[in-house]
């Protein structure tokens, strides 16, 4: 009985302490901070490919550096040449490629599929890019992007309109 006591205490003031947390004025100081959050990485370039899936390019010093598809389970990685590979791969890590970087957010497409592209498409790639370590923080203990406290912080009125 008292587990249940406090498991509904807990659920009612949950809420409460996210309402405080990301009420409007906190989301827009936030996102005031990043003078121009559009425009804050342009070496990513994503778009709809014909069979209605999305795509994002990655380029670094204007050299196109990998990419990620879209696909029905999540997503695949492609290097600089258009190889495909595997986020999971140990040899990976050692390569000094920024095709590594394109990676970043893999784990979370493996995990979560459509709804990671929906979220991060919808607040724009570049503010996901730009607060990926938070989303990958929540990520590592099991927290979606969408349900993220601080990355949703992180990223302001941008990811407000996405919840």
């Amino acid at each position: 009985m008292r587990f249940s006591s406090i498991t509904a205490l807990l659920a009612l003031f949950t809420g409460l302490a996210y309402t405080a947390a990301l009420n409007p004025a906190t989301l827009n100081s936030l996102s005031a901070r990043v003078p121009d959050t559009d425009n804050v990485y342009e070496s990513l370039v994503g778009y709809e490919l014909p069979d209605g899936h999305r795509k994002i390019d990655f380029y670094f010093n204007g050299a196109f550096a990998g990419s990620v598809v879209e696909t029905d389970d999540g997503a695949d990685f492609f290097d600089e040449s258009g190889a495909p590979f595997d986020i999971e791969d140990a040899d990976l890590v050692k390569r000094v490629n920024p095709a590594m970087v394109a990676a970043r957010f893999g784990g979370l497409f493996k995990r979560w599929g459509k709804r990671v592209w929906d979220f991060f498409y919808c607040m724009g790639l570049n503010v996901a890019w730009k607060c990926g370590d938070e989303f990958l923080d929540c990520a590592s203990s099991g927290t979606p992007p969408w349900s993220c406290i601080s990355g949703i912080a992180c990223a302001g009125v941008n990811a407000k309109k996405c919840l």
